[in-house]
């Protein structure tokens, strides 16, 4: 499969509900809210376009500063997975390698949505463990997949 870079086109419309699914799957079991974004271009550190991307689509503003976005500059091969401050402290050492590491190996076949989405219920898994979902939680943020095409 040839793949665009640009973000809007990067996934069919079939796998960009893959990941809309996965994410709204995940956050049925956890308070914390999920967000992943497809940028064409990351010219700097991966971790600081990710820092920006996640204050742009207003990820600080959950009321356990719990959101987590996982990040991706699609042309220049980068990725980056970066959480609120309520994550850090919850989520075991090296969750963040564990998940990079899944989601490679799926790249490897040209199985990003799968990948994605694969790293996203695990998130939700740890996650929840962490931040259960309550019965008055609402989903405070988007579940659809976010893009840039600049």
């Amino acid at each position: 499969m040839t793949r665009s870079d640009l973000p809007s086109r990067f996934f069919s419309p079939e796998e960009q509900e893959i990941v809309r699914r996965s994410i709204e799957e995940a956050e049925a079991g956890t308070s914390g809210e999920i967000r992943v974004h497809l940028d064409r271009r990351c010219p700097g550190d991966p971790v600081e376009a990710a820092r920006s991307w996640f204050d742009r689509l207003g990820m600080r503003a959950t009321d356990n500063r719990n959101g987590v976005l996982l990040y991706f500059a699609i042309s220049d091969r980068k990725y980056a997975l970066f959480g609120d401050e309520g994550i850090h402290t919850a989520l075991p050492e090296g969750t963040w390698e564990r998940l990079r590491d899944g989601m490679l190996e799926e790249f490897k076949k040209d199985r990003f949505a799968e990948g994605i989405a694969w790293a996203v219920r695990e998130l939700g898994g740890a996650l929840g463990a962490h931040f259960p979902r309550e019965a008055s939680d609402r989903d405070e943020l988007s579940d659809d997949l976010s893009t840039s095409d600049t």
